[in-house]
């Protein structure tokens, strides 16, 4: 499914993992080569939403708004804690009990010392009477059964179902508030990149629109599965890139505003200050003046 996002996670996981292995000339190339998957993806996905009609937007899934992995991502977890919880009760239902917290009464009654005449939960030792016809003649046999080891097994499989369907549900949370809160994204990227003072407002742009949800559940994969010098060579790149094309369309805005009149371009104020990328401008003193034109043809009418 992942595929289907202009996403190749494998192959870039398993970039990753050669890049680990490499010499500097070819890590270079490999980690290049992830990166510019990664961001020709992110433009893929922007030119498609530019023309992404509403009902393109729902059956997508998130495709336009870098989710779209990420969203199966939970969803398989999700079908994970339904599997669990659908064998849980299928075993309830197998055994005969009636009660959903059996497991919890007979790990107490173990813990406790206490026999299960008193509690009745799991009977370990039980008679099965059945009927055996020999030479005409139906004979009743009572054998003798022992559940002691099936008891430890069912008892087994009852807390190993809690706690898978517990980890996973927890798991999926995790990764729903790591990939979707923005302050998440930005503390787990700050780790990786060092960002000067001056550049605060545009990495917290690039965290919110290049390094989005998918984004940053593929660094965390490729941490998981390599190290954290490779997610860190690779945020670097990408951060460059951004703020590379955040100088260009800077530089393109200012140079577009000496084709305009004088009246226009002094209209504008631009905060040098800032980094690049992040441009402030102010229309107040183009407004102004058209608004005392129009007064001055009112009264002339």
């Amino acid at each position: 499914m992942n595929n289907r996002s202009a996403l190749n996670i494998s192959n870039v996981i398993r970039l990753a993992e050669v890049a680990t292995n490499t010499e500097d000339a070819e890590r270079e190339k490999h980690i290049a080569a992830m990166c510019t998957h990664l961001d020709d993806a992110y433009r893929l996905q922007m030119n498609y939403r530019k023309t992404a009609s509403p009902w393109e937007r729902v059956y997508k899934f998130g495709f336009f708004d870098g989710s779209f992995v990420r969203n199966m991502y939970i969803i398989t977890k999700l079908l994970f804690v339904i599997n669990v919880i659908g064998q849980f009760y299928m075993m309830n239902f197998f055994l005969g009990q009636n009660s959903s917290t059996w497991g919890i009464k007979l790990l107490s009654d173990l813990t406790n010392g206490k026999d299960w005449d008193d509690s009745g939960n799991f009977p370990r030792v039980t008679m099965c009477d059945f009927d055996v016809r020999i030479l005409g003649n139906i004979q009743r046999y009572t054998i003798q059964v022992l559940n002691m080891f099936n008891e430890k097994i069912f008892l087994f499989l009852y807390w190993w179902f809690l706690v898978v369907g517990f980890m996973t549900a927890v798991e999926g949370c995790f990764w729903i508030f790591e990939t979707q809160m923005t302050t998440s994204r930005i503390v787990y990227a700050k780790k990786h990149v060092q960002v000067e003072r001056n550049e605060e407002h545009l990495f917290q742009q690039f965290c919110d629109v290049k390094l989005n949800a998918d984004g940053i559940l593929i660094l965390r994969l490729i941490s998981s599965h390599t190290n954290d010098l490779i997610v860190k060579d690779v945020l670097k790149i990408l951060w460059e890139l951004y703020k590379s094309k955040a100088s260009l369309e800077s530089v393109a805005i200012v140079s577009t505003l000496h084709e305009y009149p004088e009246t226009v371009k002094n209209s504008y104020m631009i905060l040098d200050s800032s980094p690049p990328g992040e441009r402030y401008f102010r229309r107040d003193e183009l407004s102004t003046p058209l608004i005392e034109d129009r007064k001055r043809n009112s009264k002339c009418d």
